[in-house]
C-alpha cells in the first residue's frame, strides 16, 4: 500500500501539486491542511481540506509521515520557509516532487521538500537546496547553485554557474546571464534581465535589471 501524503496549503500552488501527485505513484493523497477555518470541509480536485495544525498532529499520531509544503510565494519566501521549518520540527518527512516531464542532467542534486514543476530543465552539475519551488518551464543551466527556500517563477532562465542565495525570489520570466550571484533574500521582478550581481536583500527590476530598493 502506498503511504499517505498531506498538502499544507490549499491555494493555487496546491492545485498544481495535486496535479503532479496524480502522476506520482509513490503516494496517495489523504487531504489538505489550511489555517483558515472557512476552508475546512471544502475540496480541491476531490481532495478534502481536513483542518488545521491540530488535525495534522492527529494524523501524525495515526501514522502519517509525509507532508508537502504547498504554500506559494508572492515576492516573499518567508511564509514557505516558516511552514517548512514547522513541519520539520514536527518530525514530518518532506519528499522532493519532480514532475515526470522534467529533464534532469547528470549529477543534479535536489534537496528535501523541493518541487520541480512541469517542463523544467536542470542541466548537469546543478545543486538545488531544500524547500525550493522551481516553477513551470524554467531552465537552469549547468553548474548552478540554488540555495534553500528559493522560489523561481515560471519561464525563467538561469545561465551556467549562477548562484541564487537562500530565500531569494525570482519572478516570472526573469533571466540571468552566466556566472552571477543573486544574494540571500533578494527579489528579482518578473521579466527582469539580470546582468550583474544582486546583493543580499536587494530588489531589482527592468532590462537590464536595476536596484529599486
Amino acid at each position: 500500500m502506498r503511504p499517505g501524503i498531506v498538502l499544507y496549503g490549499s491555494g493555487g500552488n496546491a492545485r498544481v501539486i495535486l496535479d503532479m501527485l496524480r502522476l506520482d505513484d509513490r503516494f496517495h493523497v489523504v487531504g489538505l491542511i489550511d489555517d483558515n477555518p472557512a476552508r475546512h470541509g471544502q475540496r480541491v480536485f476531490g481532495a478534502p481540506i481536513l483542518g488545521d495544525d491540530k488535525t495534522l498532529a492527529e494524523l501524525q499520531k495515526q501514522g502519517l509521515q509525509h507532508v508537502v509544503n504547498a504554500v506559494g510565494s508572492a515576492k516573499n519566501t518567508a511564509p514557505r520557509t516558516t511552514v517548512h521549518d514547522k513541519l520539520v520540527a514536527m518530525g514530518f518527512t518532506l519528499p522532493s516532487l519532480v514532475h515526470p516531464s522534467v529533464i534532469l542532467g547528470q549529477e543534479v542534486t535536489i534537496g528535501a521538500g523541493s518541487l520541480l514543476m512541469a517542463g523544467v530543465i536542470v542541466n548537469p552539475g546543478t545543486t538545488i537546496g531544500r524547500n525550493c519551488l522551481i516553477n513551470t518551464g524554467t531552465v537552469i543551466e549547468h553548474d548552478c547553485t540554488i540555495e534553500d527556500h528559493v522560489f523561481i517563477g515560471p519561464a525563467c532562465a538561469l545561465a551556467g554557474n549562477t548562484k541564487i542565495g537562500q530565500g531569494a525570489f525570482i519572478g516570472i520570466g526573469a533571466n540571468a546571464i552566466q556566472g552571477l550571484t543573486i544574494g540571500k533574500d533578494a527579489v528579482v521582478a518578473g521579466g527582469a534581465m539580470v546582468i550583474r550581481d544582486v546583493g543580499p536583500g536587494w530588489w531589482v527590476m527592468g532590462v537590464p535589471a536595476r536596484r529599486i530598493r
